[in-house]
């Protein structure tokens, strides 16, 4: 079975791709920005896996100004003809997606050429761009139950959102850095945040009771100090150490994220990004505040003395004891949506079988 994998959320797509026994490529962005020459962490990370990847260049959504939206919509039909090329010559099976504006192209790509498509939705509620591929998609997979509500419900199944192999392995992985001092983890997720970049800098000198690993992405933001590990990129694996061994993290809230602090019961201080969609971030960061030792700053609002007092009291208080049903089911994420998707692929061959027949 050859699968396309595609989508912007790329951590539970990796998580399946490790776990799948399918012939895979992987279709998505080759820079993390459009204003930058800095590689994107899912063709990075499929670099050193060794994974096949397709580079398809797709416009970000601006609904703001119609103008910008008329051109995003003429580079949309480019990115959806090139991705039809692309089915094409791969000769895919099943397109599985993971959300975000980079799977949209080939999500109708693949209903143009009669591919069964089946789509992940990570977060609490839907993102644009699942909502316009849930009427391309045969299947329609969910991490929460919230976000019933937004798709189909004759196609709709509740599986969980994928965490990271190597941080639901308990097999031992080579120490990062070695300290005695508690670790927090600052990250802004893969292409990393000025804001908390900015912010770790001005409180750095202040931290000196801590060690601080910081993945500062695509800029250069790296801190001189002894207490200090900066990278633009820590691997999967990295990560997982990483996790597992921080006292604390310091970070945006974007759902994956949230997921694996909320597993680990890690104890978390979330900067939600200010311009996300229908403030999914913030949303994201309460139900995180309301299940888990965690809080949240608005960017804006920021007073580095109160954050210096939350890192404080987080770090002595430790792990959170309470054990959230939701998050603990998404263990069972991964096998959840190789099952749907293995499924959906039996189901379109007997239909294309006995339409055979027919003939």
């Amino acid at each position: 079975m050859k699968v396309i994998i595609t989508g912007s959320h790329f951590s539970p797509a990796y998580a399946v791709i490790r776990k799948s026994k399918w012939d895979i490529v992987v279709v998505g962005r080759k820079y993390a920005l459009s204003n930058t020459q800095k590689e994107s962490f899912e063709y990075k990370l499929c670099k050193e896996k060794k994974i096949p990847f397709r580079v398809l260049d797709v416009p970000r959504f601006l609904r703001v100004s119609p103008v910008r939206s008329f051109l995003s919509s003429i580079s949309l039909f480019k990115a959806i003809k090139k991705a039809r090329n692309i089915i094409k010559e791969e000769n895919c099976d099943i397109v599985l997606s993971f959300g975000g504006y980079t799977a949209l192209p080939v999500v109708i790509a693949a209903r143009t050429l009669r591919k069964p498509v089946i789509i992940h939705e990570q977060t609490l509620g839907a993102g644009f761009s699942n909502k316009i591929s849930s009427y391309f998609a045969d299947r329609i997979l969910i991490s929460f139950s919230s976000s019933r509500k937004y798709f189909p419900k004759n196609k709709t199944y509740l599986t969980g959102n994928p965490i990271r192999e190597e941080l639901l392995s308990l097999s031992s992985i080579s120490p990062l850095v070695k300290t005695v001092k508690p670790i927090i983890y600052v990250t802004g997720g893969s292409t990393g945040s000025m804001a908390i970049n900015d912010l770790i800098g001005k409180i750095f000198p202040s931290l000196s009771d801590y060690f601080i690993i910081h993945q500062y992405g695509v800029s250069e933001s790296e801190i001189k100090g002894e207490n200090y590990l900066g990278k633009s990129y820590f691997s999967p694996s990295e990560v997982a150490w990483i996790m597992r061994n921080a006292s604390l993290i310091i970070s945006r809230s974007g759902i994956n994220t949230v997921t694996e602090v909320l597993y680990l019961r890690l104890p978390a201080i979330f900067i939600p990004l200010p311009h996300g969609q229908k403030n999914e971030q913030l949303k994201n960061a309460r139900y995180a505040q309301k299940n888990a030792r965690a809080t949240y700053f608005i960017q804006e609002k920021i007073v580095p003395r109160e954050i210096l007092r939350e890192i404080r009291d987080k770090i002595r208080k430790g792990r959170s004891t309470k054990e959230n049903e939701a998050i603990q089911k998404s263990a069972k994420a991964t096998d959840l949506i190789i099952n749907e998707t293995e499924k959906l692929y039996k189901k379109t061959q007997e239909k294309r079988s006995k339409g055979a027949k027919n003939i």
